[in-house]
């Protein structure tokens, strides 16, 4: 899940993103899947979707959190990335912005 928080409520939205990683990163995870990974190293990745409106965020690199067995791993923008998409998760997204996300992938 790649999540923005929604400023003026404690929500968050988020996709469900999947990401590229090398193939240690994937094999890794294959053997956790099961089990709680939150201790985990965290692992680096590409974004292997586009995300609507954010044009120009697929392939941005990401940093992959891994959870619990029934929550699907996190993804982060990185610290260095400047892009809107990577502000949003940083600093989050009004009501506003909140509807025109909806707008785009259809959920309005």
């Amino acid at each position: 899940m790649l999540e923005v928080p929604l400023s003026q409520s404690s929500d968050r939205f988020g996709w469900g993103a999947w990401a590229e990683v090398d193939r240690p990163t994937f094999d890794r995870y294959l053997d956790i899947f099961d089990e709680d990974a939150t201790a985990e190293p965290r692992r680096d990745g590409v974004l292997a979707n586009a995300l609507p409106p954010y044009t120009g965020s697929l392939g941005s690199p990401v940093i992959i959190a891994f959870r619990d067995p029934a929550t699907r791993p996190s993804l982060f923008l990185t610290r260095r990335d400047e892009s809107r998409l990577a502000r949003h998760q940083r600093d989050g997204i009004d009501d506003g912005r909140y509807h025109d996300i909806l707008a785009a992938i259809g959920r309005r």
